[in-house]
């Protein structure tokens, strides 16, 4: 309001990059002992290149406003770096002992401080190792590039990150790693500790976390770091992640609240250490666990969990390879819960847990949760259930930086509005002939094992989706098609026509994205004879067209039932079923799939798939 263009100054940055270091390290030249303080470097560019940029994670090629190479003991204190293209900071090949310190990463396009780079080095002389990154805020990153980091450490050993505000960003807070599985990382002996880290995800992306690592870790510790806030927009919104191949890693004395999918997830690694830290009130699950190995994975002792919705253990806890002891568990909602679906008891004959306690650990209120009363409420009391399992109480009165001034700083409009929602209304009359459904994931295992739009039958219009089986699949689920709407909350109303052929195996089914997902309506049609939850409903007919109508709650108002109406073409009023049984915890509608089942040949139909609100 009130703005004119001859009024009002504009800027246009031109340039990526501000300020770079660049010595030899081939020829072991470096560029040493320079101190950078109090000074602002403000507004890069990036010229991404014409064919577009696409990077596999966390923009790692991204530019930097202020760049190293060969930079030996050089510094940046009290700067500000602000109103940048992709990263503020890159510490790349031969940089050692260089620091970030007190300063201000603000309004990123990118990132905050990139550390060594997505290859290792047999000669240490050319590899980034010894940086730091202490007391700055790194606040307000992804705007233009989101899948960036506010601090990325790759092939890189012994960095320092401590004592930071990180907030404001849409994909990960720290990422300490870059090697899949367990082949060479070079990423060991960092050091990630009392670090505040806060509003990260915001929904935008998925598959993240406050902390991120990858690949063998000796060395690696993370501790007394505050992490809260975390949200993806579909599965992975974790506050500690360790993923592929994270191993050797000290886990300890951090508090991690307010997440979606899972305070802590652990992918797979071997013997990573989680002790001493308190995890409390994800939305989905709280420990997260997902493939099982034949090793020792991790050992998680000595924990707080603490929540009042989803579950205790989400995931998949099959096998030998963890294991669980001393810790103190407590559903703040008073509503019972289990242990991967097993009682305490029968969790305990497993020889998990033999020691740990389901009791209130005495800390008074409890929710809503904020930063300050997190930093005051990890101190056990004496006799308190916490203290009697040997927790000891965790200092954050030193996570994040000593000058809190910028922490409420505002960045404007930070995200992007959340997805709208996704209704259906596909007749399949404007996909061509033989071609795979539009707006849904398509899977099919064979050339011949598909689902393809066909015009040899409708329900209305020209076209159907025609679902075939063959004998021999490697798998009974596929081919199948599978919808993502975005619903959160409210009544839902689903219909579709089907028409079934001898042998056909019919399976439909809603789920969220928790982990593991919870499960809505679900169908399932064999000889047939259609069944929900197990129980058989009714016989249905062959080669005639029938029409599915289902009604169901999910968010705040799911109550774990829904309606289900079947109609006969030609035929008589529909069969009405109500009340049926599904997950009382449905939070969403992420998946809506359509299944052939079967393991023979068959062949059904589908038309005139509608969801709406």
């Amino acid at each position: 309001r009130g703005e004119t263009m001859g009024r009002t100054p504009v800027i246009a940055p031109r340039i990526d990059s501000l300020l770079e270091f660049h010595g030899d390290p081939a020829g072991r030249s470096w560029v040493h002992d320079v101190v950078f303080r109090g000074i602002t470097f403000a507004h890069t560019n990036w010229n991404v290149p014409p064919k577009g940029s696409g990077m596999g994670q966390a923009e790692v090629w991204a530019p930097a406003a202020v760049r190293g190479v060969g930079a030996r003991r050089v510094s940046l204190v009290s700067c500000s770096i602000t109103h940048v293209g992709a990263y503020a900071v890159e510490w790349a090949q031969g940089c050692q002992y260089d620091s970030v310190d007190n300063c201000m990463l603000t309004d990123l396009g990118g990132g905050g401080v990139k550390i060594g780079e997505t290859r290792p080095y047999d000669d240490p002389e050319l590899e980034a190792s010894h940086n730091r990154v202490s007391q700055s805020l790194i606040a307000g990153g992804g705007r233009l590039h989101p899948a960036a980091v506010a601090v990325w450490i790759g092939h890189s050993p012994y960095n320092e990150v401590r004592h930071n505000d990180i907030r404001d960003f849409t994909y990960t807070g720290v990422s300490v790693g870059w090697s899949w599985g367990y082949g060479r990382s070079d990423a060991h002996d960092n050091m990630v500790t009392d670090n505040h880290i806060w509003n990260i995800g915001a929904g935008v992306l998925s598959d993240m976390g406050g902390i991120y690592t990858l690949g063998l870790s000796p060395g690696t510790r993370l501790s007394g770091n505050l992490i809260h806030d975390v949200s993806s927009f579909d599965y992975g919104g974790w506050g500690i992640y360790p993923d592929e191949g994270t191993s050797h890693m000290d886990i300890v004395g951090n508090v991690v609240y307010n997440t979606k999918t899972g305070g802590l997830h652990q992918h797979y690694g071997q013997e990573n250490h989680i002790h001493n830290n308190l995890f409390a009130f994800s939305s989905e699950g709280q420990i997260i666990r997902t493939r099982a190995e034949d090793h020792l994975s991790f050992t998680f002792d000595h924990n707080i969990v603490l929540w009042r919705e989803g579950s205790l253990l989400g995931g998949n806890w099959t096998g030998p390879g963890f294991a669980l002891d001393n810790n103190l568990y407590w559903n703040v909602s008073g509503k019972p819960f289990t242990f991967a679906g097993q009682s305490f008891d029968a969790w305990r004959a497993q020889g998990q847990d033999v020691h740990s306690l389901a009791a209130d650990p005495g800390f008074g209120a409890l929710w809503p949760l904020t930063a300050e009363r997190a930093r005051t409420l990890a101190h056990v009391q004496p006799g308190s259930p916490a203290d009697r399992l040997g927790i000891a109480s965790i200092d954050l009165s030193r996570a994040g930086r000593a000058d809190r001034s910028g922490a409420a700083m505002s960045f404007g409009r930070a995200f992007p509005p959340p997805p709208p929602v996704q209704p259906i209304a596909d007749d399949f009359e404007s996909t061509p002939i033989g071609e795979k459904v539009q707006g849904a994931n398509t899977i099919e295992e064979s050339e011949t094992a598909t689902v393809r739009v066909t015009g040899e039958t409708a329900h209305t219009g020209k076209h159907s989706l025609k679902f075939t089986d063959e004998a021999g699949q490697k798998v009974s689920w596929t081919p199948h098609i599978q919808y993502s709407p975005t619903f959160t909350k409210g009544l839902l109303k689903e219909s579709f026509a089907l028409k079934l052929e001898p042998g056909a195996v019919f399976f439909h089914e809603w789920r969220d994205n928790s982990s593991p997902y919870n499960v809505g309506p679900s169908l399932r049609i064999s000889s047939g004879e259609l069944a929900a939850g197990g129980k058989a409903l009714m016989r249905l007919p062959m080669d005639r067209w029938i029409v599915f109508t289902i009604t169901c709650a999910i968010g705040v108002s799911a109550v774990g039932r829904y309606d289900l109406t079947v109609a006969v073409d030609g035929e008589g009023p529909p069969a009405r079923f109500p009340a049926l049984a599904c997950s009382p915890e449905m939070r969403s509608l992420r998946w809506l799939g359509f299944v052939s089942d079967g393991t023979v040949p068959g062949v059904f139909y589908v038309d005139d798939i509608r969801l709406s609100n």
